[in-house]
């Protein structure tokens, strides 16, 4: 799957939140997600969302490790390959 040109930009280069063998670490993730990390491409979301939003997210990163795009259609209702960042 080819990466968007936003996503080849990036430095460091993001992690494959889907790939199979992957073991998020749920306290880890809502750190990042509600802080961002200094020097990356990832803001904090802490400013713009509740802790009770920052969970969901951190639960959908639990499961989407070997998740089909079938899979990911069910859960969200959208199509994997039209989402931004997604690869073809």
């Amino acid at each position: 799957m080819k990466s968007t040109n936003v996503a080849q930009g990036n430095n460091p280069e993001p992690p494959d939140l889907f790939r199979a063998t992957r073991k998020p670490d749920s306290a880890e993730n809502f750190r990042f997600i509600k802080y961002g990390v200094k020097m990356t491409a990832m803001p904090g979301f802490g400013p713009t969302q509740t802790d009770d939003q920052i969970w969901q997210l951190v639960a959908f990163l639990g499961a989407a490790p070997g998740m089909d795009s079938a899979a990911f259609t069910a859960k969200t209702g959208l199509s994997a390959a039209t989402q931004v960042g997604a690869k073809e």
